[in-house]
């Protein structure tokens, strides 16, 4: 399935920070951090992937998994496009939507243990 317009633009949307935090999305960029996220349980919205995602086994590997996945909408477009949409210099032809995890910490006090809250980190 390609790429709709209105996809691409939540995708430039989200290259902004308050966008992100305002929609709940965040965008998982690359074959690696994708995979991590997968493995993590990420709640996936949409998958972007262009050709050159498969072009290594573990790019390979990426897409079947999200194939696999039923409530995972896999959307396809060019390499020229994808470049236009990651916020990466080479991108690696993955881009992943998903949901922002919430977390109530309140809940996490609670249990025994030692715990580091960040705030407003970057980069």
């Amino acid at each position: 399935m390609p790429l709709s317009q209105r996809k691409a633009r939540l995708l430039k949307r989200l290259a902004v920070n308050r966008t992100r935090a305002k929609e709940g999305l965040v965008p998982v960029e690359g074959v690696r951090a994708a995979g991590e996220a997968l493995s993590a349980g990420a709640d996936v919205v949409f998958a972007v992937l262009a050709p050159r995602s498969t072009s290594t086994e573990e790019g390979r590997a990426l897409r079947a998994r999200l194939d696999a996945l039923p409530d995972v909408e896999v959307v396809e477009t060019s390499d020229d496009e994808m470049g236009e949409l990651a916020d990466t210099e080479h991108p690696q032809g993955v881009l992943l939507v998903c949901r922002e995890p919430v977390a109530a910490l309140n809940e996490e006090v609670r249990a025994p243990r030692r715990l580091l809250v960040l705030d407003a980190v970057q980069d």
